[in-house]
């Protein structure tokens, strides 16, 4: 909250409720606490995180959200509901993160991993399209059922392991011979248009 500042020393807990029927565009900058998001029920069109070294969970709601995600070194777990569809920018740092999608749901993020391990969860009937700009030192890690439609880029390969299904097939090498870059895709594979 702008100009509120609790400089006693003393550990606070917030709770605030969100009217579902106002349009909603959040900021969040996590400190050293755990920072929970029940925006299950919101109207939240646009969120900001920038994660600190809490851990931090966030259960977005069944729409259309873009979102920037800064990871810190806590973990970071993040959860599409069926019928949600998450775009976006993540930056990740030292801490674990998870994305799980729900059945139904829809993700397009552009991804740059850190040095903690990243897993990416989907559920049936998901489309997703992952653009690994950057991968870190820790392991990245796709889990997918057989009726997903995936398409996943790896611009630029770290030290860490990306683990990929055998489910997606290498349409190209990224014309640099580095097998470990490239463009997979499933053949179920679906257009997924950006939020609007």
């Amino acid at each position: 909250l702008p100009g509120f500042w609790l400089g006693d020393g003393v550990t606070r807990q917030w709770d605030l409720g969100l009217s579902p029927a106002v349009a909603l565009v959040l900021a969040v900058d996590g400190g050293s606490g755990p920072v929970e998001l029940a925006l299950d029920g919101s109207a939240l069109e646009r969120l900001t995180l920038d994660a600190g070294s809490g851990p931090a969970t966030v259960s977005l709601p069944p729409r259309a959200v873009e979102a920037a995600i800064d990871g810190g070194s806590g973990p970071l777990s993040v959860r599409v509901p069926t019928g949600g569809r998450l775009a976006g920018d993540v930056d990740l740092g030292s801490g674990p993160t998870s994305f799980d999608l729900d059945a139904g749901s829809r993700l397009s993020l552009r991804l740059e991993t850190g040095s903690g391990p990243v897993t990416i969860a989907l559920g049936d009937d998901v489309a997703a399209e992952i653009d690994l700009i950057e991968a870190g030192s820790g392991p990245f890690t796709l889990e997918l059922p057989r009726d997903a439609a995936v398409r996943v880029v790896v611009e630029e390969g770290g030290s860490g392991r990306v683990s990929l299904p055998r489910e997606l097939g290498q349409i190209s090498d990224g014309g640099d011979d580095d097998p470990d870059t490239g463009e997979w895709e499933t053949l179920s594979l679906i257009h997924i248009s950006e939020p609007t």
